[in-house]
């Protein structure tokens, strides 16, 4: 379509936002540590440290960039094995300028900068379309797609570094290289994040490689499908909850009612998919194919074990257990490898029933820090 080959283009995009969704994890942190000055000092909490912006900002961002960078551009050079060099350049361009931006809109959220935050969000994939839109419309080839798809990271954070440059009542709760040091941590438990939510491709080719294109392609359209709703809205959702979590006088109870809420959506759209969601998914996917109901209804169970860990997840990272955070994580990846590795019946069921037992190993192990640390 459009002169441009979709498939290798699928490939760039997975390997891009696989490392995206783990640096997403510098964002979440430093939602975290960044607040905007108060009036009156001695209304700050004792742990902050009065790192003005303007003068903190660039060895914290550059620092953060860098490790997050370093811990993940492999990731480019493993996914594109095979593919024109320049892809893995733009994969390891798009990693570092993402790196920055997600720093400095986390810097955003931190601050409570409602209006910042909504623009940069909206912005980052309508540029994207427009872009890749143009480079097609205009006849370039796969390489320019790939470039146009790049872009907006370098963009937005240079407006976003303009603006957090001239906003002079932001802190940093630690100074540039101990920020650096705990996004990192962060970001290692966003590594294992990325994999659960983004990495079903991969895990087909981990615990069944010789099977059948057609069985994964209807899996993973169902997955994604199913899980959309409640899972990206979580994620979506992550550096807002951290800092709504961090200033909340009541914390626990806010996360108690989350994952109730959480649940009873599970609960209707796993009663929906039992009784429709082969009609929906066919309707929807035409001729890819859809799995059994069970699995259908399996995903639906996977889905909300999954928003529920993002959710006691930006708990933790709230409370400032980043290494809890990353446990879990780490947890419930590892679990959804072994399991649908090593449990019985066709490779569908397998991934499913792990894909909802997993996160509620990390759920368990995040629980079981903050208990201990309580």
């Amino acid at each position: 379509m459009f002169g441009v080959e979709y498939g290798a283009f699928g490939v760039f995009w997975s390997a891009l936002y696989f490392g995206v969704g783990a640096l997403a994890g510098a964002q979440q942190e430093f939602a975290r540590m960044t607040r905007s000055l108060d009036p009156n000092p001695t209304a700050l909490p004792a742990s902050v440290g009065a790192e003005r912006i303007p003068r903190a900002i660039g060895a914290a961002s550059v620092a953060s960039v860098l490790v997050s960078a370093v811990s993940t551009v492999a990731l480019a050079f493993t996914a594109l094995r095979g593919e024109p060099f320049e892809h893995a350049v733009a994969i390891g361009v798009g990693f570092a300028f993402f790196g920055l931006y997600a720093v400095l809109l986390g810097m955003q959220y931190g601050a409570r900068r409602w209006r910042t935050v909504a623009i940069a969000t909206v912005a980052d994939p309508l540029l994207r379309i427009a872009l890749i839109t143009v480079v097609v419309e205009a006849g370039g080839a796969l390489t320019g797609a790939i470039w146009a798809a790049v872009a907006p990271f370098p963009v937005l954070a240079a407006v976003l570094l303009a603006v957090s440059l001239r906003d002079r009542s932001l802190i940093l709760d630690k100074a540039a290289i101990p920020a650096a040091r705990a996004a990192a941590v962060v970001v290692a438990g966003g590594v294992a994040s990325s994999f659960i939510i983004n990495g079903v491709p991969m895990l087909f080719a981990l615990v069944a490689p010789g099977e059948d294109p057609a069985v994964v392609s209807r899996y993973v359209f169902a997955f994604i499908l199913i899980r959309a709703p409640l899972v990206v809205g979580a994620l979506a959702l992550q550096s807002f909850l951290i800092v709504h979590l961090r200033d909340h006088s009541r914390p626990n109870r806010m996360i108690g009612m989350l994952v109730l809420a959480i649940v009873a959506v599970t609960g209707l759209g796993a009663l929906l998919l039992a009784v429709v969601g082969e009609p929906i998914v066919r309707a929807v996917g035409g001729a890819i194919g859809v799995p059994t109901t069970l699995v259908l209804v399996g995903i639906a169970v996977a889905s909300g074990a999954t928003s529920a860990l993002i959710v006691v997840g930006c708990w933790a990272l709230a409370r400032e257990r980043r290494r809890f955070y990353a446990a879990g994580w780490w947890a419930a990846a590892l679990s959804l490898i072994i399991l649908a590795a090593v449990l019985p019946g066709d490779v569908e069921t397998r991934i499913t029933v792990a894909s909802a037992i997993a996160p509620v190993v990390g759920v368990v192990a995040v629980l079981a820090g903050l208990r201990a640390r309580a």
